[in-house]
């Protein structure tokens, strides 16, 4: 996996395959950042300020590897209801998906919808309860995959800063 999406990078790929699907250019984006312990709050503002739109990410990393083997995000979706996004290498096994986890308990399963030159995508709507375990977890969870080979890889994510973050995007989210 040789480049990973810079800070703002899942919401711009989102929007920007929005915008390029209904034909028009986009606009140049203005990004904002605030870090919350392992977890950043990455919002994007295009146009005018009608359209912003904000994440909560994390770069996950294996144990003694300094570059990231995944991104992880959840944002609202306008609908009020929230997205969870993993960003894989190529290297995976597309049928098994992804699951991000507290201990054995899931928190939520993702599908990938599709693959680009140098990553995949996973995405899937997150449930009242999956947000409640997000900010409630402490320490580490699990993200989970297969790789190419179809062997399972499970590489931990910190829950630290997720429930400030969370509230620092709902707060933003209120402004409006």
């Amino acid at each position: 996996m040789r480049a990973l999406l810079k800070p703002g990078g899942l919401a711009l790929v989102l929007a920007a395959l929005a915008t390029t699907a209904a034909g028009a250019a986009p606009p140049e984006p203005q990004r904002t950042t605030a870090t919350y312990a392992d977890w950043t709050l990455r919002c994007e503002t295009t146009g005018d300020e009608e359209t912003r739109a904000c994440e909560l990410a994390q770069s996950v990393t294996m144990e003694g590897q300094q570059r990231p083997v995944a991104q992880i995000a959840v944002g609202p979706k306008p609908d009020g209801s929230f997205t969870f996004v993993a960003q894989l290498p190529l290297n995976v096994w597309l049928p098994a998906g992804v699951t991000l986890s507290a201990g054995d308990k899931a928190i939520v399963s993702a599908e990938f919808k599709r693959c680009f030159p140098q990553f995949c995508l996973a995405e899937a709507v997150m449930t009242a309860a999956g947000l409640k375990s997000m900010r409630g977890g402490t320490g580490s969870g699990e993200l989970a995959f297969q790789d190419g080979a179809q062997r399972d890889v499970k590489v931990p994510f910190s829950f630290d800063g997720f429930p400030d973050a969370y509230t620092a995007l709902t707060a933003d989210k209120a402004k409006k």
